[in-house]
């Protein structure tokens, strides 16, 4: 997702907030939670593998 795209779901009025508090590596807890938000939010459910987050 692009962070525009981030700022203006989260409703945060500048750019550098969404940037420092939401731009960490996430931790396999907080990919699978993010994993069900989006199903729930109707987006298809996939596998993602360490390359889609550009990990080695």
């Amino acid at each position: 997702m692009h962070p525009r795209i981030a700022m203006q779901i989260l409703r945060h009025s500048e750019i550098v907030v969404t940037m420092e508090v939401y731009t960490h590596v996430p931790s396999a807890d907080t990919r699978r939670a993010l994993r069900k938000l989006g199903e729930a939010l109707g987006g298809r459910s996939q596998k993602k593998t360490k390359a889609t987050y550009g990990i080695p």
